[in-house]
């Protein structure tokens, strides 16, 4: 399962690149070719905010596997140690049922916007709804495996 985990992050994090890569590019470009040559790529903005996007979902989903996320430890400390994995689990639960909701909602507003088209490149917008459906269910596994280690093992999933 780990060789699965690490091949996963390797993916999302060549992908995260070259989406940062590609957003870095035409932005760029597109300064060089307004204030050199005053004229400049009209669908840049377009692409590149979408590239934002799934760069940002996917760093997103990167971060909260390696818990380089904001934790709010001012509860958990006071408990006593035989109550943690309970108190974590409660924790995970709560998580698990907010980023359900986001995926509900991601998946409804992707499905609105079917057919939809970005107005200057003509490129399909559920490409920007589906970065959002994508780290809502990759968060989803996170959170999953995070329960699912809590609960069997019956101890913290981490250790602040």
């Amino acid at each position: 399962m780990s060789s699965l985990v690490t091949a996963a992050n390797r993916i999302m994090s060549a992908v995260a690149v070259a989406a940062l890569v590609f957003m870095f590019c035409l932005i760029f470009g597109n300064v060089v070719l307004r204030f050199g040559f005053s004229t400049g790529i009209s669908f840049a903005e377009e692409l590149a905010r979408y590239a934002f996007l799934w760069c940002t979902f996917i760093g997103a989903v990167l971060a909260l596997g390696q818990n380089a996320h904001i934790g709010i430890t001012g509860i958990r400390p006071r408990l006593p140690r035989r109550l943690l994995w309970a108190f974590d689990a409660v924790v995970i639960l709560i998580q698990l049922v907010i980023t359900a909701i986001v995926l509900v909602g991601s998946v409804e507003i992707l499905i609105a916007n079917m057919g939809g088209q970005a107005p200057v490149s003509g490129t399909p917008v559920t490409i920007a709804f589906a970065a959002l459906v994508t780290g809502a269910l990759a968060i989803l596994l996170v959170f999953g495996g995070r329960l699912w280690r809590t609960v069997r093992r019956r101890g913290p999933h981490w250790n602040p």
